[in-house]
């Protein structure tokens, strides 16, 4: 691969609908989820003698470009701008897009053939779940198989399909200062209980018998069902380590409001505090989470809103 002068990362987000490798067993996890459109990344990268990271999360960025660079072996001097950035923390993926996407611009500006699973690997992405991997590569709805002993990762691409374009995707992030991420999240995992085999095999049928079917066939209702009531079996599952079905009052209080509106398909992505709904049109979308965000401002509730669609292909790499 040529080097080049600068080049353009652009990315979208992920949605986790949760796992319906709910059990201990031969693999661990196994998730699915949706790359979106927006939020996104769209980062920058120019080769400079006077390197300088500038813009949006330029810190965290900057703590990602060292690891990335001792795990490519580069020493290479580079501008980042951040011009668009996705959400810290919040259940939508942020660190793996922003971790892939700098792996990316580097190795594109050093002209370096990258093996983007492998290198994935050795900087600890994907470990109990693939979707925002492969989403990042791929776009679309991810399946991804969970993981193997010793549950190192990345969790293998079981199954990519095209999401229907008209079906809108409304995402609320309500303000709160629950946060979970890296020892945290591990800590969390590590004392979760095992969970009753009736939702683990409910959790198999609901995804293979109906989520991924429903996709397919184009059937809006049996997705919103089926991806609503996988979330609350994993509410279930997630309750003793989060305190609850969700990860925190501004979650649950936007997963009720949602509803009350009649948003479908209403869930929370991860750890949360992001929820979301899906819509069969974007009037209806923006009409309700506007409603949303003013009836959560009254309980004192700040909260940003989305309204976008799945992105059915993967990050963009593309010379300035």
């Amino acid at each position: 691969m040529p080097a080049a002068r600068g080049v353009v990362v652009t990315t979208g987000a992920r949605l986790h609908f949760g796992f319906y490798g709910l059990a201990t067993g031969p693999r661990r996890y196994g998730g699915l989820g949706l790359y979106i459109d927006k939020p996104g990344y769209r980062i920058v990268f120019r080769r400079s003698d006077s390197p300088r990271i500038r813009g949006c999360q330029a810190g965290r960025a900057g703590e990602i470009l060292r690891r990335v660079l001792d795990v490519l072996g580069l020493s290479v001097s580079v501008d980042i701008e951040l011009k668009e950035c996705v959400d810290e923390h919040v259940g939508l993926g942020s660190t793996t897009q922003l971790t892939l996407a700098i792996l990316s611009g580097v190795a594109r500006i050093e002209g370096a053939d990258v093996d983007l699973v492998s290198a994935a690997r050795r900087l600890g992405i994907g470990v109990r779940s693939g979707v925002g991997l492969w989403g990042y590569r791929y776009g679309g709805l991810i399946v991804d198989a969970g993981v193997k002993p010793p549950y190192r990762g990345p969790a293998t691409l079981l199954a990519r399909y095209m999401f229907p374009s008209n079906w809108v995707v409304g995402v609320v992030i309500p303000g709160s200062v629950w946060r979970v991420s890296g020892e945290e999240e591990e800590r969390l995992l590590a004392s979760l209980p095992e969970p009753p085999e009736s939702l683990y095999y409910r959790a198999l049928e609901i995804v293979f018998r109906r989520l991924l079917p429903a996709v397919v066939e184009r059937d809006f209702m049996e997705f919103a069902e089926s991806v609503e009531e996988l979330d609350k079996i994993n509410g279930k599952v997630f309750a003793p380590v989060q305190k609850g079905v969700y990860a925190c009052r501004e979650a649950e209080l936007a997963v009720k409001l949602l509803k009350d509106h009649g948003g479908l398909g209403v869930g929370q992505s991860s750890w949360g505090p992001a929820v979301y709904s899906f819509y069969d049109s974007v009037k209806e979308a923006r009409e309700t989470l506007t409603s949303v965000r003013e009836e959560l401002a009254r309980r004192g509730v700040d909260a940003r809103i989305l309204v976008t669609t799945a992105r059915n292909s993967g990050a963009r790499v593309e010379p300035l």
